[in-house]
């Protein structure tokens, strides 16, 4: 009698048991983890070796038994092309159904799954309704991570690493099966891997059913090891090691378990009970107070409950709350409500008009009512938004939602909460551009289907101006501007900061002197404005002397990474840091969390599992950025190897690739373009096939002064390769034709480049389109100005006729422009520009005037009309329209500029206002070098004499050669206002000569040519002279010497 012997009993590590309780598991499968499922006729998986086989006979009609399985595929690839390979392969595999130790999977919750293989057993284990999370295949970078893990509450990220059955035809991702595959494996699947590595830093890895030699086993372990980085231990699944190989993988810190894929999933069902497994309950404390407005008394549904633990926040009095501290609040740092329910915030007019309009005065029917707070970075939006939240729930009992950082927006989640409540929903959103798709859908749904809701956003200025035009059609919002502090609001503030012991430099002042610190700053964001008063030292210095306090050099180097990121409003994830640095959170936690535990703060997202983290404001880390990499060649540096571990399969990366990558604002930083072009070689490496980035390049090409068109019309045709049908890039290549053509100087060459741009506009097929008509309407105007130039004095009547024709043509354009923007500044903009041309002096300021009144982007509309009233002696009316540019948009750097011109003709006494205006006028390497002469300048008539040499030295080594090699021949705004000034002849020679003054620390040039000839001839070495100053790009010229 044979009897069959059990299976020997599989004892589980105590620190897997741990690690699969504690969702800390990674379980990547391979061929061998197949080989136990059957199809309905009860045969195996194949193995590699059978498949062989398969595919010889099917094609060769021969098993071909002395090829390897990637060698034959190739071959018959190319006999029978790839399309009928793979659909073979299919029929291979398809018919099987999941193993036993496939249908235990869903038992369990993993951190995360991947495979190499091309089947569908997890995918069909994952089928069944009692599972504990929902699978979430991806296959290659480009899908969006965040959207698709959002649509269930237990989303499981499932890894395809080789391909999918269910992807055989896609070009980008085909099955990993020839030589030829296998040599391009990572293409479209780079962050893919990087996503296992990411993963591989914070879990505990179970391979099965790979050999031990398997080199997706060897090749991870052996590049964390390579990087120094630490990592949990890992497993091996396998029923057959020798001790020799359980020793040497154990001295890795790999341990095998003996064990089948079956063996191996009952040994975990026995040990982990079900209890241990499921995912912990909603806390009461999340669910009970919004029954306290549902209509019935009826339990809360689960996908509610759960929405409302992960993704909103039920704004009410009894909320649990972080307690805040006030001097943390006052320095930037806001960690939750607390300092909304300890009242650290100060009374606004704003939410008071937030809370009258949105809240007390709503629609009468189910409308959409939309509001969105706009102001620049630091003006307060965040905590506006809070407070006018809290107020609406607890003076209102309004039924209120805080869309979390991470959390996902569903329209069948506020239409259950509306059924069971029946009262209209207040859902605040900060960070609007964040999530302009998901919003733009709910705004459309909740319009088709009658959802009483009113949305109240927040959004820097800018951001909201370029990426949320979708929300601004579809929305119609009510728009809010953050106003400067008024006087009964810095009195408020001043009550707080004395209150909590936070008023730093202003305590001991007397009230007048406190209030009129922050008045000579209410054009300032407020927490700018916090910190200089308080600290006694300009914004920037206070956070650079901040980040250089940071100790030690790796923690000082991963805040930069964060504030990096940060700075575009986005949050740093611990997968893209630890790609950039191999700093994993754990890592964090140990070594850096106390070095940066006052300027980082950390979070994390419950669908994707990722800690991630951010500094204390967006604008602390741009300064940070900006200040730590002053140079073209530093910031080159550090964008590189930010976008260079960027996966765009996450909004977050996407959106900061993006913005990093913004063609214009690069062209307006970066001196040199070099520098650019390194980050655009970088972001190419990351997207290789991302249309967006050509397209940029070409942007940037076209806009930076040392910018090369032709290489700007090879990327933006490189870009149209890869998306012919985006409109933005047929509108970028227009924009490169019409720039080819003002500066070609042939007539035909002309005439061919705008044909081009205007048929690159007729293929966008948008003849409604603000930027279409646009450009349409000023190549038209181009033309007009060329042949206003050529028209001979008289002009015959053939070049008469066809100039007026193309006036009518562009009055024709410019009506229907103006028809259908009328709001728009760019048609006004246009006309005014039409209207210059033709002299029409009194048509173009009635056109400037009202461009500025449609709100344009930019301030040079306004600096043109102030310039108008300048000349035209009404400076009050230039000071208005200045001032005003600069509530709107309080970073404009020409705006600054202007502004501070204006100080000096008509407010000369305003010596700091002045200063602080200059300050602003210019950012580290851009080129606004009239900006920075004006500036040295300015310090030196005021007596900073080594800030002003600084400020000319940095000209001299930034600007083009051409600019200010002379010093004016004349006497300017500054210069004026100079003095006599002494010094000693230091150097003579016979045309040259240097002086040495008091009045600055560097020798004083002159040439004979300022200094009248016999006055000249007579000056010796040692002389004691008085001179005139003015200025060139190197600093000071002397003038008018005399003995």
């Amino acid at each position: 009698m044979t009897t069959t012997l059990a299976p020997p009993r599989v004892d589980l590590p105590a620190a897997l048991q741990q690690s699969v309780r504690s969702q800390h598991v990674v379980l990547f499968l391979g061929a061998g983890a197949s080989m136990d499922a059957l199809d309905t006729h009860g045969r195996h998986g194949p193995s590699a070796k059978e498949l062989r086989a398969q595919l010889g006979i099917r094609f060769f009609n021969n098993p071909m038994e002395d090829y390897d399985l990637t060698v034959l595929a190739e071959m018959a690839i190319q006999v029978h092309g790839q399309a009928t390979v793979f659909e073979f392969v299919r029929t291979q595999l398809d018919a099987f159904q999941p193993s036993p130790a496939h249908k235990l999977l869903p038992g369990f919750r993993w951190r995360g799954l991947a495979t190499t293989n091309y089947d569908l057993l997890v995918d069909k284990a994952y089928s069944a309704r009692d599972r504990l999370q929902t699978l979430v295949p991806f296959v290659k970078d480009s899908e969006p991570v965040e959207e698709r893990l959002q649509r269930d509450a237990a989303p499981l990220m499932f890894l395809k690493l080789h391909g999918c059955l269910n992807h055989l035809h896609d070009k980008d991702v085909p099955l990993v099966l020839s030589p030829e595959h296998y040599s391009q494996y990572e293409r479209h699947r780079t962050r893919l891997y990087d996503r296992l590595r990411s993963w591989a830093f914070e879990s505990a890895f179970v391979f099965v059913g790979y050999q031990l030699a398997d080199p997706h086993i060897r090749n991870l372990i052996y590049d964390l090891a390579a990087d120094g980085i630490k990592r949990p231990a890992y497993y091996i699944v396998t029923p057959k090691a020798t001790d020799f190989e359980v020793q040497f993988w154990a001295s890795r810190n790999v341990h095998i378990i003996k064990a089948t894929f079956n063996e191996f999933m009952q040994a975990l069902d026995r040990e982990i009970p079900p209890a241990a497994r499921a995912l912990a309950p909603t806390p009461s404390t999340v669910t009970e107070p919004v029954r306290r407005h549902f209509k019935t008394n009826q339990p809360t549904p689960a996908a509610l409950a759960t929405a409302l633990e992960r993704d909103l926040t039920l704004v009410h009095p009894q909320m649990p709350l972080a307690a805040q501290d006030p001097q943390r609040f006052y320095q930037g740092f806001d960690t939750g409500w607390g300092a909304i329910a300890q009242r650290l915030d100060f009374p606004r007019r704003i939410v008071d008009n937030i809370v009258l309009d949105a809240v007390l005065d709503p629609p009468a029917g189910p409308e959409l009512d939309f509001y969105v707070v706009t102001g620049p970075a630091g003006s307060g939006k965040t905590i506006v938004l809070k407070r006018a939240a809290w107020e609406a729930a607890a003076d209102y009992d309004a039924l209120v939602l805080w869309l979390n950082d991470s959390g996902a927006i569903s329209f069948d989640t506020l239409a259950e909460l509306h059924r069971l409540s029946g009262k209209r929903l207040f859902l605040f959103v900060d960070k609007l551009a964040l999530r302009v798709d998901v919003l733009h859908s709910l705004i459309t749904t909740a319009k088709l289907k009658g959802l009483p809701l009113t949305l109240i956003g927040a959004e820097r200025l800018n951001e909201w101006n370029v990426y949320c035009e979708s929300l601004q059609q579809s929305g119609m919002p009510n728009d809010m501007a953050i106003p400067i502090l008024t006087g009964a609001e810095i009195e408020a503030l001043l009550d707080l900061l004395t209150r909590h012991n936070a008023l730093g430099l202003l305590a001991g002042q007397q009230r007048d002197a406190q209030v009129r610190a922050f008045t000579d700053r209410a054009e300032s964001q407020l927490l700018v404005a916090l910190h200089e008063t308080t600290l006694g030292k300009p914004f920037e210095k206070i956070v650079h002397e901040e980040y250089l306090g940071i100790v030690p050099e790796q923690a000082r180097q991963l805040y930069l990474d964060i504030c990096t990121l940060h700075q575009y409003g986005v949050v740093a994830r611990a997968g893209t840091i630890s790609r950039i640095s191999g700093i994993r959170f754990a890592d964090y936690q140990q070594n850096f969390l106390v070095p940066l535990e006052n300027v980082v703060l950390n979070d994390v997202d419950h669908y994707t599992g990722d800690w991630h983290y951010i500094a204390r404001h967006s604008h602390i880390a741009k300064l940070v950025f900006q200040q730590a990499c002053a140079s073209d060649e530093e910031r080159a540096e550090q964008l590189a190897r930010i976008v260079g571990a960027l996966d765009i399969g996450y909004s977050s990366d996407a959106r900061a690739l993006d913005e990093i990558t913004r063609g214009r604002k690069l062209a307006d930083d970066l001196a040199s373009p070099e520098a650019g072009r390194t980050i655009y070689r970088a972001a190419l490496e990351a997207a290789p096939d991302r249309a967006f980035l050509y397209q940029q390049w070409a942007i940037f090409e076209l806009n930076h002064p040392q910018g090369s068109l032709d290489e700007s019309d090879r990327l933006v045709r490189e870009a149209l390769l890869l998306g012919p049908d985006a409109k933005p890039i047929k509108h970028t290549h227009a924009l490169i034709c019409r720039k080819r053509a003002n500066l070609a100087t042939s007539p035909l060459a002309k005439e061919q480049y705008r044909r081009l741009a205007r048929e690159r506009l007729s293929e966008m097929r948008a003849d409604r389109d603000a930027y279409v008509l646009s450009t349409r309407v000023n190549i038209t105007i181009d033309e007009i100005a060329d042949l206003a130039q050529a028209l001979a004095d008289p002009p015959n009547e053939r070049d008469l006729a066809f100039f007026q024709d193309k006036i009518k043509d562009a009055e024709k354009q410019l009506a229907q422009f103006q028809q259908l923007f009328p709001d728009d500044s760019e048609p006004h903009k246009a006309e005014a520009r039409l209207r210059d041309i033709l002299s029409q002096h009194k048509r173009t300021v009635a056109a400037l005037e009202k461009a500025w009144k449609a709100g344009p982007r930019g301030s040079g509309v306004a600096i043109r009309l102030a310039q108008y009233y300048d000349e035209h002696h009404e400076p009050a009316r230039s000071g208005e329209v200045l001032r005003s540019a600069l509530e709107r948009n309080p970073d404009d750097r020409m705006a600054h500029l202007e502004m501070a011109k204006y100080l000096l003709a008509n407010e000369p006494d305003r010596h700091l206002a002045i200063q602080q205006h200059l300050a602003k006028s210019y950012a580290s390497n851009d080129h606004n070098y009239e900006a920075r002469y004006l500036h040295a300048q300015y310090l030196f008539l005021t007596g900073s004499a080594h800030e002003a040499q600084q400020v000319f030295v940095q000209i001299d080594r930034l600007a083009p050669s051409h600019f200010r090699q002379r010093a004016p021949a004349r006497d300017t705004i500054i210069t004026k206002r100079l003095g006599c000034y002494t010094g000693t002849i230091a150097s003579l020679k016979a045309t040259i000569a240097f002086v040495q003054s008091a009045a600055y620390p560097a020798r004083i040039f002159t040439h004979a040519d300022n200094t009248p000839p016999l006055m000249w001839n007579s000056l010796r070495s040692g002389d004691t002279v008085s001179f005139k100053v003015r200025f060139n790009r190197k600093g000071p010229i002397a003038f008018d010497l005399l003995h």
